[in-house]
C-alpha cells in the first residue's frame, strides 16, 4: 500500500531570491497550508490550516489573489509550530509527496522548517509534480514560443474540459492537484 501526501500552500509573496538552497529568510512565509493524505486511491486524511502571523504581514495584492489578509490570519491563525508538527506528522508516514509545482511549495515548507529546527524528511521523500509531468501534454507555450508548464486550472481544464472553483485556496487547489494526479496516472502520464 503506497501513502501519498498531497499539499499546496499559500504564501505572502514569491521568494526574495530564487537560487540556491532554501535560506532561512528568502523564502516568503506560508499563510494557507492544505494537504490530503491517500492510501493508494482512498482518500485518508484531510487538513486545511491557515497561519497566525508572528510579526510579517500579507500586502494587499498577495492578499487579494488568496482573499486571506494579515487580520484574518490573526483572527483565525493557528500557531506555526503546531501546524509543522502535524505537517510533519503526516509527511513520517508518507511513501511520496505530490505538489501542484513541487518545487516552490517544497522549498516554501522546507524554510518553515528550517526556520523552526523541526528536523524532516521532505525532501528526501519521492517527490511529483504534476505542473512538470503535465508540461508537454498540455503543449502551452510561453510568449516567445517555447513550452510553459500549465497552471492547475490549464492542467484541470486540459484534462476534465472544466476548471474548478477557488482557485488560490489552497485546500481547493489540493483537491484539483489529486484529482488531475489520479487522472494523469489512469493516462499514463506519471508512474
Amino acid at each position: 500500500m503506497k501513502t501519498r501526501l498531497f499539499f499546496d500552500t499559500e504564501t505572502n509573496g514569491l521568494p526574495v531570491r530564487r537560487r540556491g538552497a532554501p535560506g532561512t529568510f528568502t523564502m516568503p512565509r506560508v499563510v494557507q497550508l492544505a494537504g490530503q493524505v491517500y492510501e493508494d486511491k482512498n482518500l485518508f486524511i484531510e487538513f486545511d490550516r491557515i497561519i497566525k502571523p508572528d510579526g510579517w504581514i500579507i500586502p494587499d495584492d498577495v492578499a487579494d489573489i488568496h482573499g486571506i489578509t494579515t487580520v484574518i490570519a490573526t483572527e483565525k491563525g493557528e500557531d506555526l509550530m503546531a501546524v509543522l508538527q502535524a505537517f510533519t506528522d503526516l509527511l513520517n508516514v508518507s511513501d511520496q509527496v505530490i505538489c501542484h509545482n513541487v518545487n516552490f511549495d517544497c522549498k516554501v515548507m522546507a524554510a518553515e522548517l528550517i526556520k523552526k529546527n523541526i528536523t524532516n524528511d521532505l525532501m528526501k521523500k519521492q517527490l511529483t509534480c504534476t505542473m512538470e509531468a503535465g508540461k508537454k501534454r498540455c503543449n502551452l507555450h510561453n510568449r516567445i514560443g517555447g513550452l510553459k508548464p500549465p497552471k492547475l486550472m490549464e492542467l484541470h481544464k486540459f484534462l476534465f474540459n472544466i476548471g474548478f472553483e477557488d482557485a488560490h485556496n489552497a485546500l481547493f487547489d489540493v483537491r484539483a492537484t489529486a484529482k488531475c494526479y489520479f487522472e494523469m496516472k489512469r493516462r499514463n502520464w506519471i508512474e
